[in-house]
């Protein structure tokens, strides 16, 4: 993958998409040996160098709202407006050859720990498999509307990131995606807006907890020093004490 970013810089969500995307892509991986394909004969086959240069961090940020990633690569290049594409590849159909051929592998096994004790898990699955199928991030200026047809309730970059990535890397992956996928519904897929509306519900949050435990600190002073006290007046002056016992 040659990356060269043209337009902004990646934020730091699309930076751990790209962390996992990389070690998909890693061919010393041995999860995703068939992924590239060897040959026993003696004779072995030449080798295509397949070229991916990625001119835009929005690749990222389109490649997380997919469930296939061969079903991303091909709206990509079918995109007409070369300044809406988001990567360059020298081999277009060997790059989706290879992904759709790995897309078996890239999907988990129903039995995985993941798809029955990890709540955030279980949250992307729901999140996923209410979703729209019509993908478009808002930095999107497509004529066309991108639609996933082939439709996952995990991703199959989910899948390689609950099955092969650390649990740092698991929840660093699942945080970045739900907020994108979060962003979609309720801030106009914009995961900028997403980030202000959850500062904002921790502001308002932290304030009506300051304040419960204010009115509740002083309600415990009020019947504390609620405590009879005497009152005297002495020379038209008065003097109050505590009442002894």
């Amino acid at each position: 993958v040659l990356k060269d970013t043209i337009g902004r810089r990646a934020t730091n969500d699309e930076v751990i998409i790209e962390s996992t995307f990389r070690k998909l892509l890693n061919p010393s991986s041995p999860a995703l040996e068939t992924l590239y394909p060897t040959t026993t004969d003696s004779q072995s086959q030449s080798k295509e160098v397949v070229e991916l240069k990625i001119t835009t961090p929005l690749f990222f940020a389109r490649l997380a709202r997919y469930s296939h990633i061969s079903e991303f690569l091909s709206n990509e290049i079918l995109t007409t407006d070369d300044k809406d594409r988001t990567f360059y590849t020298t081999h277009p159909e060997i790059l989706l050859q290879l992904f759709e051929d790995s897309s078996t592998l890239l999907r988990p096994p129903t039995d995985h720990p993941s798809m029955s004790n990890g709540l955030p898990w279980r949250f992307l699955h729901w999140l996923r498999s209410r979703r729209p199928h019509n993908v478009q991030s808002s930095e999107d200026q497509h004529q066309h509307v991108k639609i996933d047809i082939r439709h996952l309730s995990f991703s199959e970059l989910d899948s390689f990131a609950m099955i092969h990535e650390s649990p740092p890397g698991k929840a660093k992956y699942i945080r970045v995606v739900t907020k994108i996928l979060l962003s979609d519904i309720m801030a106009f897929g914009y995961p900028e807006i997403f980030d202000a509306m959850v500062y904002v519900l921790k502001v308002l949050a932290s304030y009506v907890v300051v304040r419960g435990l204010k009115d509740c600190w002083y309600g415990i002073l009020g019947e504390w020093t609620s405590v009879p006290s005497v009152c005297y007046e002495v020379e038209n002056e008065e003097y109050c004490g505590w009442e002894s016992s």
